[in-house]
């Protein structure tokens, strides 16, 4: 199981760097920065995460 999902990991970044790689530099730059919004979203519905704290935690550090 652990084998297959590892396989699925890195087949999946290197799918994802050869699509992007047709884009031109700033599409890709908003692609890439986009792809943490799928992984809250997942963490909110899968595991139910709440995210007051990690929101909280990025204004801050944009604040800097």
């Amino acid at each position: 199981m652990y084998i297959l999902l590892a396989f699925l990991s890195v087949a999946t970044m290197g799918l994802s760097n050869t699509s992007v790689g047709y884009l031109n530099y700033p599409t890709q730059v908003i692609f890439k920065c986009c792809k943490l919004i799928p992984v809250m979203i997942g963490g909110v519905i899968i595991q139910g995460t709440k995210l007051k704290q990690i929101f909280s935690l990025y204004v801050m550090r944009e604040r800097i």
